[in-house]
């Protein structure tokens, strides 16, 4: 029997292809608001100002997170005063499968 919990896992559509080959641009991308995001974890980063980025966690530090990105390769810093929350990116689907979730959510 399939487990679901609309609040604790929760989903978009990758809106760029900033961690391609990772994670591609139009894929599903499925997240736990409710575990910790390690150092070494794709994560979904919601920011204050309502927005959201995907990258990989390298390490969080006083000042805020140290984050990477694949296409182009770089290594970044987040202030901590534009992050709202960080979650564990759990898994990853196809385009058609982004689309599923999101008819069956239209009914």
């Amino acid at each position: 029997m399939p487990i679901t919990n609309k609040e604790r896992f929760l989903a978009f559509a990758m809106p760029t292809g900033d961690m391609r080959p990772r994670i591609k641009a139009g894929e599903a991308v499925i997240y736990d608001t409710h575990t910790e995001a390690e150092p070494g974890d794709d994560v979904v980063i919601e920011l204050v100002d309502g927005g959201c980025i995907v990258r990989e966690l390298i390490a969080r530090t006083d000042d805020g997170l140290r984050l990477k990105s694949y296409s182009p390769p770089a290594v970044g810093a987040l202030p901590a005063a534009r992050v709202s929350a960080i979650y564990p990116i759990i898994a990853r689907g196809s385009p058609a499968f982004m689309k599923e979730i999101e008819d069956e959510n239209a009914h």
